[in-house]
């Protein structure tokens, strides 16, 4: 008789990417319930910050504490205090333009 479970195991799929990537859906990516009251604006702003590197055509993967640049395919940390800070990636992303010309 066969063993079931290696035979489940084996066509179970890998553990999803915790990479949020530009092709899916920017909407399911940050939808859900909004809790109301004070932390509803924080929310409100997160979701705006990441929403803008989602939206950058510069970046190939967002990650709440880094992004992958698009122009030299390097990873560049981000605010590691607040999830989806583009500071640190506008600075890279003037400087990569200005050196790939």
């Amino acid at each position: 008789m066969k063993n079931l479970l290696n035979d489940v195991s084996s066509d179970s799929q890998p553990p999803l990417p915790k990479r949020i990537k530009l092709e899916t859906d920017d909407a399911q990516l940050l939808s859900g319930p909004i809790k109301k009251g004070h932390k509803s604006n924080k929310a409100s702003e997160l979701e705006k910050r990441a929403l803008g590197l989602l939206q950058d055509p510069r970046i190939s993967a967002v990650e709440p504490q880094q992004v992958m640049c698009r122009m030299c395919g390097h990873w560049v940390k981000l605010f590691k205090h607040t999830d989806f800070s583009p500071a640190n990636w506008n600075t890279h992303a003037e400087k990569c333009e200005m050196r790939s010309g």
